[in-house]
């Protein structure tokens, strides 16, 4: 290891150590040629073998074996006793002291060049990152280190954000909430809720030219071993950008509502434009049962129409109130087919259950059918009856069953294997929707459908 001669004040422990040195050896010719004195006071001779093992490190080694040089060559040329054993002793403890020194001292400087590494690499993560880097006093409501990325932010220097109190660095909202909201989580995280130590807000912050920046701030309490809030660090990020993006696909997202709002209204109105003109010409038909099946198919038109008037006037576009929508179809052919409404009761029992689109339009048509069948045929020549509607979700499926206490299916009546529309329909949108019909016959007529809502994306 070679002495840095160049380093600052380098020369001025060179002059302090020789100074010294210089002036040992005046003492040690002192007392032993002057005052004639067998034992050297030798104590002096330490200062400058722990300041050369200090400065020149390992180098510092040669002035304890200058000094033990001196002391065991006084011996010989100043034989006033026999001090020798003395001075070999004294010389191997100024070796000694000299290489502990030296151990020590490298230690020190090795655990310095550590820690001025890590503060130099932090430094230049927090003076070069965009984000801002920030620790904030809470007793003092100041911040005491501000990364110098905060011009960049606001417009302000780090000395001139150090020197601002909070309100002049938030709006007043932002601030507002700050001071509600930061006595309740210190109270919180000194009462041992560790959940409250790390934090993220969206802040409004105020630039120097009078604009307001939205910020995203996460921020960290720290905790010392006393249980007390010693300092809050935290990172802020400048979401403008991101702010813009969002307004942009909100905006876009409206108008795509917008469009399939306009989509579904218009869909509805077809399908009630072909109800009505079903419904005009089926007044030109005589015949009974071709007049039932033109009212069959205009209410087949109006239950996929109430679909989409209901997604029509829904928050949710994709997603319908079924229980709702079973309350108006059945209400609507209950009008279309019974005259006489004091023999005749539909009964609801449905949990608040929104379908998507894609399970609800064949569900619908289901409904329409088996409520319609039940209307028409379960109840002959004004006979009293209740038709039960029950929709429930349990053990992650749907459970839909339409059941009246009417006259009931002949016993040779195959559902599977029918010639009548209704009846497919409701088989083949069954196996639409992955679920399983169930006929049950007891005290009436029972249809009941398990189902699984798939999911579209």
């Amino acid at each position: 290891m070679e002495l840095k001669w160049t380093e600052p004040r380098s020369e001025y422990k060179t002059f302090f150590i020789l100074a010294f040195i210089a002036f040992a050896c005046f003492l040690t010719y002192y007392y032993l040629s002057v005052l004639k004195v067998e034992v050297v006071f030798s104590h002096f001779y330490y200062i400058p073998i722990v300041l050369s093992a200090i400065w020149w490190k390992r180098n510092g080694i040669w002035v304890a074996l200058f000094f033990a040089s001196i002391l065991i060559l006084s011996s010989w040329i100043y034989p006033l006793g026999n001090p020798l054993l003395e001075n070999l002793l004294r010389s191997l403890i100024f070796i000694y002291v000299s290489i502990i020194t030296i151990i020590l001292s490298e230690i020190f400087e090795k655990s310095q060049i550590k820690l001025a590494k890590s503060e130099e690499k932090y430094r230049l993560i927090s003076e070069n990152t965009m984000d801002v880097i920030w620790v904030f006093d809470p007793n003092l409501l100041k911040f005491t280190y501000v990364s110098p990325s905060v011009y960049n932010l606001r417009g302000y220097t780090s000395e001139e954000v150090l020197n601002q109190s909070l309100e002049e660095v938030l709006t007043p909202e932002s601030y507002q909430f700050v001071i509600e909201n930061l006595p309740k989580t210190i109270t919180g995280i000194l009462s041992g809720d560790d959940s409250l130590k790390v934090q993220t807000h969206m802040l409004e912050q105020l630039h120097k030219n009078g604009s307001i920046v939205p910020t995203e701030v996460g921020m960290s309490f720290m905790v010392n071993d006393e249980h007390q809030i010693t300092q809050i660090i935290g990172v802020t990020r400048d979401i403008t950008e991101r702010k813009l993006a969002e307004e942009k696909i909100k905006q876009s997202l409206e108008e795509k509502e917008m469009l399939l709002k306009e989509i579904h209204h218009r869909v509805k109105n077809n399908l009630m434009i072909i109800s009505s003109l079903l419904n005009l010409q089926s007044r030109y038909i005589k015949d009974k049962e071709s007049k039932n099946i033109f009212k069959d198919s205009q209410n087949r038109a109006r239950s996929m129409a109430l679909i989409h008037e209901k997604l029509y006037q829904a928050p949710d576009l994709k997603r319908i109130d079924f229980k709702n929508y079973i309350q108006i179809l059945s209400n609507e052919l209950f009008r279309t087919y019974t005259t006489d409404s004091k023999h005749l009761q539909i009964q609801i029992n449905a949990e608040d259950i929104f379908l998507d689109i894609n399970t609800a339009i064949p569900l619908g048509l289901i409904v329409n059918e088996l409520i319609s069948n039940s209307l028409k045929y379960a109840f002959p020549e004004g006979k009293n009856g209740v038709i039960t509607v029950d929709f429930h979700y349990k053990d992650n499926y749907y459970e839909f069953s339409v059941k009246d206490n009417g006259i009931g299916l002949p016993k040779d009546f195959d559902y599977q294997n029918t010639d009548t529309l209704g009846l497919q329909l409701v088989t083949n949108l069954t196996e639409q929707i992955g679920g399983e019909l169930e006929l049950n016959r007891f005290e009436g007529t029972s249809f009941k459908i398990i189902f699984k809502e798939t999911k579209i994306i």
